[in-house]
């Protein structure tokens, strides 16, 4: 026979006792989700850029800019020689560029340097500074100075050739302005070819002068040889 007591006992502790833990929820805060809004995020990103920059190429149609080169004039000039007959050169000269911009919008051009190199070695640099090429613009003249010291001339004029192939070559940064708004910033390589009949040069720097000039007539022609190069 069963005990009453017994059974109170066991109904109270069965009322008193603890419920079982429910399933753990998951947080509302996790790695997988921070990951998913994440590159979802990016994603959203990277769309909202190429269309804008898919609009601006389809309305605008960006060209590139046009560079020539205009002038040279030697502002110094002096020819130095060893007891070993090797000739030096160094000289300042001035350097016009005519810049043409065929594009819709205006493009800024931040302060750079440019090389003149020689067989592929620098002999010496010009520094442009910045400039602004309005939309439509033929005529903006950009000028700059080369300098050249201690150019060992010897050694250039091994061969029989009395033309010296020189190159002006550098990256210039640039911007497109639109409507108040200022796009990235690309870059503009320019490579021009220069022929210098070095004979000439040398027979002018013996009878130089402040201010003399160096016409255009003293090179052969070279203003259709710059290329450009656009990238980011």
């Amino acid at each position: 026979m069963d005990d009453p007591q017994s059974s109170d006992q066991f109904e109270s502790s069965k009322k008193y006792q603890s419920p079982e833990c429910p399933a753990d929820r998951a947080p509302l805060f996790s790695l997988e989700r921070f990951c998913y809004f994440l590159c979802l995020f990016l994603l959203i990103g990277v769309a909202v850029v190429g269309a804008i920059l898919f609009l601006v190429l389809f309305f605008l149609k960006p060209r590139k800019p046009v560079f020539s080169l205009q002038a040279l004039r030697v502002n110094s000039f002096a020819v130095n020689s060893t007891p070993t007959s090797i000739v030096y050169v160094s000289s300042v000269v001035s350097v016009a560029f005519l810049a043409e911009n065929p594009n819709k919008v205006g493009i800024k051009y931040s302060p750079s340097e440019i090389y003149f190199l020689y067989g592929g070695l620098p002999v010496g640099v010009a520094r442009v500074p910045e400039f602004y090429q309005p939309a439509h613009s033929r005529n903006v003249s950009v000028q700059t100075e080369l300098v050249l010291q201690n150019v060992n001339l010897t050694r250039m004029a091994t061969g029989l050739d009395p033309v010296l192939e020189f190159q002006v070559a550098g990256d210039i940064r640039a911007r497109f302005c639109f409507l108040r708004l200022t796009l990235p910033v690309i870059k503009v390589a320019l490579d021009c070819q220069i022929d210098v009949d070095y004979r000439r040069v040398l027979s002018k720097g013996m009878n130089f002068t402040r201010d003399h000039k160096a016409l255009l007539s003293a090179f052969p022609p070279f203003s259709k040889k710059c290329s450009l190069a656009v990238y980011i």
